[in-house]
């Protein structure tokens, strides 16, 4: 093999395009190959720089994948990936640099490789690192042949007179270097079968997540990791995201050109309001009467037990009962001016009502690398974007009776079925229907996904005490004690269950209203407590005084705990969760349950989110993430000495919400809604470079139909029984649900932590449908010794009713399903024998609640959920990737990770976290599937479960050149250092004409710009690794921003 290429700066022929975006005249051509030209410079766009001479950039850029433009200075190579149309800028020649650009790289299909006469591929300055199986001197036409004669050799390097032989995985990338040369042998390259009619390569299953379903079904998509025994999967890269899903904005209320109607209003205004009020003050009578008539929630009742469901402070419900207010305000108005319920919401949005302003965003909120703990000033323009406190939004206007709050009726107006009935109808329990290939992690991180992003509020009486609805012997109470905000669910008297116990009512306690994001009067909106960020509040929490409540006080930047030494001797070796020091149930088991006295150690946890102890698994897993939140202080802390309390908690919660979101988007979410509705909206992970996909116009807040019905759809998940394993996957120990809810005790007893983290690995997860375990639907947060609880499916269709969603067939037409003009026009997505019930139930199709008739759906190919509940999950999901300024791939915001960072996040899988934060020792590289060839159990040290490296957030400041040298910089405003006749060379972002007591400030306003140079009238933006020191450049100024190192 004769690699005969002369040695020079550029190769390959221009692109016609390309001649025009930089012009024809002045580029030297390279070989044929390549365009350059002296003293110019493509600014920004670095990838990476290589110590180089001149004329060995240009091959060292095609030997880089990405490279497209290249800038040569001070002996340095700068490569680039920049866009067909980048145009360059002319610097002085005094710089001594060039710059040039591959044309061919932007043709679509080009092989980047050199081939020689017997078909082997090479090309100069490159490697393939490691993998080598040994070597002989040789020279560079010989290397080739060398390798050809191994039947184990699959790749070569050549430099300095040496042949290395390499024997590399099909998915070993080549890596640009200066000098020598490196090749493959093409039919060596892949020993992975296609799938899905594309090439695959051997890859760590975190990066075939995607793809994983369709590997189980493609024989020999197994494979070997470059350290030759690691297993991984052979997966295609992958797919490029179409961008052709257009997410669903806030309905529109209509005009109103009735002159004659918006006269009554005005005059009627006044007077609502003043029974707006009576009506608002005679609730407090109503409390106290029913205080006086002992109708309370009875402590340890199952309406005890959902009321901690719903943690209301003061901040809260001071909102709640001013929007009240506001909603007894048109309630009024409605009536005195008789408006049709469709005529409320465009008649009454033209009065004003009172809001305070929004959060106002600093210029170092702005700019700030960290997003708030509330979620406000993430859009800058829409302050209370996302904010935590601030109402669900909205895709289809509700149907509330009145137009304003009542719940939803039937569409001739008739009350709907009783939401029990239908429960009691249509679902059944079947604890074998489970999921051929997933675990039961599916269902345990999709309610932890849940409690980070939505958290309704249930009305309180004003002094936050629980509202009762139903007497203590389940009957319905007097119509005149009943409280307003109560709206209980109707039992019939030959229930299936709870007719043995004589129940005909159960409680069910209004959502609170919200305020209007408008500042509008008009119907009702509900409350998210929670930030609407996938921001791990239910790690931190969701305002400034709850995470301050939750960090440490003694342990510089970490999240405070139970620590391991105040538990019981041999107890643990990790810490758990804090203690919840105001609960007022320990959290204990009684001795009828457990078989021991309740413990004095156990207390209930404390976390970002109230709902941390409603089951053990859930408990577990928010323990998980404590740790990795304290984990990464204490390497960050070891190798930043100078970070202070706040820089490790922030930085720290940065890093763990990036490697939240990427599980979601990369592991889960595509089990949910599949891999193609994934590529159709954008959604597929990036696996190197940055997204450019935030969207300041696309509101982030959950979807009001969201949270009250589509992502409800994990309840059909949940398992009854809740299985334990050892390390050698053995049952070791099962939970009966309805026996731990808000029991923390389990989760306390040695080793069973591990067990449960093992058993969500091993015990299989369900499927959608209508089937759901009995521990929901009759003794959800059952009181010990009654024999019943709750109904979740039921409370489910009250909440939606509550909340005056749409029925589903108004859903089914939103997400482009055909209109149902009849029952029977259900069959298509709907099994015959649940829309026949259907039809003995409900009057009209457009009656059907959305959550029964979404769980009810024959699941869409490769995905978990039907057609409409994928429809709305990925509108959501979609909205929290576009509409965050801070979401985790994002290039070009001030929150963005360096490149090297992001590299290192896009590593992180659930596997991971796992094993790093527990005892565990082998697991499966992907834990939200089942054990398989494929999948088989590693330990946690093996390169299947690639490991985050924490070096890439080593942080520094630029080297000064002795201790006494840093007393000579100036301090400027935004604490910019700066000083004269300096200059940071290369690492150029970008450059502006402007003038020069102005170029710190364009730093600090510019996302990755950390250093700046300012000569000849020009400010050059740099970033710059903490180790660069300046250098002399006479008549100029350079400096740096101390804070963002």
């Amino acid at each position: 093999m004769t690699p005969s290429v002369s040695v020079i700066c550029v190769i390959l022929m221009l692109l016609n395009s390309l001649s025009s975006a930089n012009g024809n005249s002045g580029w030297s051509d390279g070989g044929g190959d390549v365009k350059w030209r002296m003293d110019c410079d493509f600014p920004g766009f670095d990838i990476e720089k290589i110590e180089s001479p001149g004329e060995q950039c240009g091959t060292i850029c095609i030997a880089n994948p990405q490279c497209t433009h290249f800038t040569h200075a001070s002996g340095q190579c700068f490569l680039k990936a920049a866009p067909l149309s980048t145009p360059h800028i002319s610097l002085q020649p005094d710089r001594n640099a060039m710059c040039g650009f591959v044309p061919w790289k932007f043709q679509p299909g080009r092989d980047h490789w050199n081939t020689d006469k017997g078909g082997l591929k090479w090309l100069l300055n490159c490697d393939f690192f490691g993998n080598d199986i040994g070597q002989q001197a040789g020279t560079g036409e010989q290397c080739g042949s060398l390798c050809l004669a191994n039947p184990e050799c699959s790749h070569f390097r050549f430099i300095h007179g040496i042949c290395f032989i390499k024997k590399a995985p099909p998915s070993t990338q080549r890596t640009a270097t200066n000098g020598g040369m490196c090749g493959f042998v093409p039919w060596r390259k892949s020993s992975c079968p296609n799938v899905g009619g594309l090439e695959s390569t051997c890859r760590p299953l975190v990066e075939c997540a995607v793809w994983y379903d369709l590997l189980l079904t493609t024989p020999g998509t197994s494979c070997i990791l470059s350290d030759g025994k690691s297993p991984g999967g052979c997966c295609p890269g992958l797919l490029q995201n179409r961008h052709n899903g257009q997410y669903f904005e806030q309905p529109s209320y209509g005009t109103n050109h009735d002159l004659q109607l918006e006269s009554n209003l005005e005059s009627q205004l006044g007077a609502a309001q003043q029974a707006g009020h009576v009506l608002f003050q005679s609730l407090g009578t109503t409390e106290k009467e029913l205080i006086d008539n002992n109708i309370v929630v009875m402590p340890g009742s199952a309406s005890a037990a959902h009321s901690l469901f719903f943690h209301t402070t003061h901040e809260t419900q001071k909102i709640n009962l001013e929007s009240l207010v506001d909603v007894y305000t048109a309630q009024e108005l409605v009536k005195r001016v008789r408006l049709e319920p469709n005529q409320v919401a465009s008649a009454l949005s033209r009065f004003k009502i009172h809001c305070p302003a929004g959060p106002v965003c600093s210029d170092a909120t702005r700019h700030s690398p960290f997003r708030t703990l509330d979620g406000s000033c993430n859009n800058i323009q829409h302050s209370t974007w996302g904010k935590s406190r601030t109402q669900f939004q909205r895709i289809l206007l509700p149907l509330y009776a009145d137009g304003v709050r009542e719940p939803r009726r039937a569409k001739s107006n008739n009350e709907l079925p009783s939401a029990r009935l239908v429960s009691t109808s249509i679902i059944r329990d079947n604890n074998d229907h489970v999921h051929s290939s997933n675990t039961y992690w599916v269902t345990q991180f999709g309610q932890f996904i849940d409690h980070d992003i939505t958290q309704n509020v249930q009305s309180k009486m004003d002094n936050l005490t629980d509202i009762e609805c139903c007497t203590p012997n389940g009957q319905f109470i007097d119509e005149d004690l009943v409280h307003p905000e109560c709206n209980p669910i109707k039992i019939p008297q030959n229930d299936p269950f709870f007719s043995k116990f004589g129940r005909r009512c159960m409680s069910f306690v209004r959502s609170a209203p919200a305020r209007r994001s408008d500042c509008r009067l008009g119907y009702a909106e509900q409350m998210n407590d929670n930030t609407h960020f996938l921001d791990a509040s239910q790690v931190y929490g969701s305002d400034e005084k709850h995470a301050k409540q939750l960090r440490s006080t003694t342990d510089k930047g970490r999240l405070d705990v139970t620590h391991k030494w105040k538990l019981p001797a041999g107890h643990h070796q990790m810490d758990l969760l804090p203690p919840d020091n105001s609960a007022k149930d320990p959290c204990t088991l009684s001795k009828a349950v457990s078989g021991v006295d309740p413990p004095k150690h156990v207390k209930c946890f404390n976390a970002g989110d109230p709902r941390s102890n409603i089951t053990p698994n859930l408990a577990v897993s928010h323990t998980v993430l404590l740790r990795e939140h304290n984990r990464i202080v204490m390497v960050l802390s070891g190798q930043n000495m100078h970070l202070n309390d706040e820089q490790l908690y922030q930085e720290a919660r940065r890093i763990l919400i990036a490697q939240m979101q990427h599980i979601t988007y990369n592991e889960w979410l595509p089990i949910v809604i599949g891999k193609s509705k994934m590529q159709q909206l954008g959604l597929l992970p990036l696996h190197n470079g940055f997204s450019r996909d935030y969207d300041a116009k696309v509101n982030p807040s959950i979807v009001n139909e969201f949270a009250g019905a589509a992502f409800r759809f994990g309840h059909s998940l949940v398992q009854g029984i809740h299985l334990l394993f050892n390390r050698e996957r053995k049952r070791a120990d099962s939970i009966r649900l309805s026996q731990h809810f808000f029991k923390s005790q389990t989760v306390y007893t040695p080793g069973n932590l591990d067990k449960f983290l093992i058993g969500l690995a091993t015990q299989p997860d369900q499927q959608v449908d209508n089937i759901v375990t009995e521990e929901l639907t009759n003794h959800l947060f059952e009181e010990e010794g009654k024999g019943f609880g709750l109904d979740l499916v039921s409370i489910n269709i009250q909440r939606g009713r509550d909340h005056g969603i749409p029925g589903y067939n108004a859903y089914r037409v939103l997400c482009g399903l055909k209109k149902a003009h009849t029952f029977e026009d259900l069959h298509d997505h709907i099994s015959r024998q649940i829309v026949d019930q259907f039809k003995s139930l409900y009057e009209s199709v457009d009656d059907i609640d959305l959550f029964m008739a979404g769980i009810s759906e024959h699941p869409v190919a490769g995905a978990l959920v039907g057609p409409t509940f994928q429809c709305l999950i990925a509108d959501q999901f979609l909205k929290l990737k576009r509409g965050d300024r801070y979401f985790y791939d994002l290039g070009g915001q001030s929150g963005s990770f360096t490149a090297e960072q992001l590299k290192e996040i896009r590593k992180t899988s659930l596997a991971r976290l796992v094993c790093d934060n527990s005892h565990v020792k082998t697991i499966q590289p992907s834990l939200f599937k089942s054990v398989s060839n494929l999948n088989p159990i590693v330990d946690c040290d093996s390169p299947s479960i690639p490991r985050l490296d924490l070096a890439a957030w080593k942080f520094g400041s630029p080297q000064v050149h002795g201790e006494n040298d840093r007393a000579k910089w100036h301090i400027g405003d935004g604490d910019v250092a700066w000083l004269p006749d300096c200059d940071f060379p290369g690492g150029d972002i970008g450059n502006e004409m402007i003038e020069g007591e102005k170029c710190g400030r364009l730093c600090i306003d510019t996302s990755g710009c950390n250093a700046f140079g300012h000569h000849h009238g020009r400010c050059w933006l740099k970033t710059i690794p903490s180790t660069q020191g300046r250098s002399a450049a006479e008549g100029g100024v350079c400096g740096f921003l101390p804070w963002k190192f």
